[in-house]
Parts: structure tokens; C-alpha cells; sequence
């Protein structure tokens, strides 16, 4: 009898400890899943990211030419060298602080990009991008996007444009606040078109950037879903619904 038991009890601690270790691998399986498929949430953002700074390379190409400069020029040639690197290397990057170096590095160009583009208009020059921290999943790492940068400056449908230069209102009755657009969207705005928010993954949801956390890279404004948008520059409301 006491064979019995003990033989019992001996193969319910093995069938314990398997179960525990089954669970333990479908939960390492599971985590892995996750934070890959989070990683290539961020490396598609990122790719976006990137496609924004081709277009700014592409449209200062002519006016660096034209303004006959020698030092705009020298930059601008290092930012296109270190635009086409970057394009090139994103596919590769396969951990959460390889993205968050490669973010700092699209940010720097950004803001060089930027700079030159001031230049050029005879505006200041923005400032420069510091050191703060994102989160790739539940993963936090260094990166230069940081609150004053998300913040201030940024344009409301996507942080990811240009600098917001275009001041405008919001009015969703007891909520008012200032924003502002980069130039692209405000002249959508004047034609009377509410432009594409730029959605950002925050947990299960897609949320526009303007509301989404600091943390995911938005603005987090306390904003409802339906509220009035003006161009201070035009003075013509339009009415934005975010809830679908």
C-alpha cells in the first residue's frame, strides 16, 4: 500500500512539474511572439517615419542648389548619405535598442533637415532633439523623442511631420486648447479637408497621435472623440469625428 502511494504521489509530482514546464514554454513562446510583433510595429512606424524624411530630402534638393551655398550644400549631401543609410539598414534591425538608436537617428536627421529648411526661409532654426526614452512594447528604451519635443513644436495630425508652424484652435466645448499644423496640412485645412491623423498601436487599439500617450510616441492631449478645429489663418471651423 505505502508502494502505492508513494508511486502516486511520485508521478503527480512529475505530471506537476511537467505541466509547469509546459506552461513556462508556451508563455516564453507566447512573450517572444509578442515582442516580435511588436518590434515590427515599430519598425513599420519607423519605415513611415523614414518615407516622411525622403520627401524632405527630395524637396530641398533644388532650393540648397539654388541658394549657392557651400556649407548647405556640405550638409545636405551628409544628410542624404545618412537618409539612404538609414533606408537600407531598417530590415536589419531586429531588437528593441537597435530601433530606439535607429529613431534617435531619424529624429537627428529630421531636425538637420529642418535646420537647413530654416536656413534657406530666413526662420530660426529648431531645436535640437534630446535625449529621452520610448517604448517598444513594454520595453523601454533610449531614444530623442522626448515631451517638450512631442509636445511643443509638433504638428497635431502627425508629430512625425514637419514642425508645426501654423497656429489653429480646438473647441470641443469644454475642452479648448492650441495647436498647431505643419504647412502641409494646414493648407488641407483651408481647402476645407480634415487631414489623416497618423494612428499610433496603444495596447489593443489604434489611437490618432494627437491623443495617444507620450510614451507611444503621440501628444497626449486629453481630446474627446468629436470636436471643431480652426485655422487661426482662415478662421474657418471644420468639425472632426475620431470615433470610428
Amino acid at each position: 500500500m505505502t508502494l502505492v502511494s508513494d508511486t502516486s504521489v511520485a508521478f503527480l509530482i512529475v505530471a506537476a512539474v511537467a505541466v509547469v514546464m509546459i506552461g513556462f514554454a508556451l508563455w516564453t513562446l507566447r512573450n517572444r511572439q509578442l515582442r516580435r510583433r511588436n518590434l515590427e510595429d515599430a519598425r513599420s512606424e519607423l519605415g513611415d517615419e523614414i518615407r516622411g524624411v525622403a520627401q524632405m530630402v527630395f524637396d530641398l534638393h533644388d532650393p540648397v542648389a539654388i541658394s549657392d551655398s557651400d556649407d548647405l550644400q556640405i550638409r545636405y549631401d551628409e544628410a542624404s548619405v545618412e537618409f539612404t543609410e538609414l533606408e537600407s539598414q531598417l530590415d536589419a534591425v531586429d531588437n528593441g535598442a537597435d530601433m530606439a538608436a535607429m529613431k534617435d537617428r531619424v529624429d537627428r536627421l529630421r531636425w538637420r533637415l529642418e535646420w537647413i529648411e530654416a536656413r534657406i526661409d530666413g526662420r530660426p532654426a529648431p531645436a535640437e532633439p534630446r535625449t529621452g526614452s520610448m517604448l517598444i512594447g513594454d520595453e523601454r528604451v533610449a531614444s530623442s523623442r522626448t515631451t517638450i519635443r512631442s509636445r511643443e513644436g509638433s504638428c497635431f495630425f502627425d508629430p512625425d511631420h514637419r514642425p508645426g508652424t501654423v497656429p489653429a484652435s480646438i473647441d470641443a466645448g469644454n475642452v479648448e486648447m492650441e495647436v498647431l499644423f505643419c504647412r502641409e496640412c494646414a493648407r488641407l485645412v483651408e481647402d476645407g479637408t480634415i487631414p489623416e491623423p497618423r494612428l499610433l498601436q496603444v495596447g489593443s487599439r489604434r489611437v490618432p497621435a494627437a491623443k495617444a500617450p507620450i510614451a507611444s510616441r503621440g501628444l497626449g492631449l486629453d481630446l474627446p472623440d468629436r470636436f471643431r478645429i480652426m485655422n487661426r489663418d482662415t478662421g474657418r471651423p471644420l468639425s472632426v469625428d475620431w470615433s470610428e
